[in-house]
């Protein structure tokens, strides 16, 4: 059986709230779409690139192909906990 994270619905509308990953303890990744306004939010990290449509980007200061090495998440970790990502602060 395939292990991953753990997508988090709401009960109500099972609009996808956000994701836990047992591999990584702590780890909670928020859905944007849950902020009261995620215009002012800019994203922090964007995966996947290798599949992305020609000129998707955006913007976030780190991006990959694929996922991130895991050599690399506490790097990671350590730089957002001190980055504000509004765009307005």
């Amino acid at each position: 059986m395939k292990t991953g994270p753990d997508h988090e619905f709401c009960p109500e509308c099972m609009s996808w709230m956000f994701t836990t990953a047992k591999e990584i303890e702590g780890f909670v990744n928020v859905r944007s779409t849950m902020f009261d306004d995620a215009r002012l939010h800019k994203p922090y990290v964007e995966m996947f690139l290798a599949e992305a449509m020609p000129g998707a980007a955006s913007g976030a200061p780190h991006s990959y192909d694929r996922f991130p090495e895991e050599s690399e998440f506490p790097k990671l970790i350590a730089a957002y906990a001190g980055w504000d990502g509004r765009l307005n602060p």
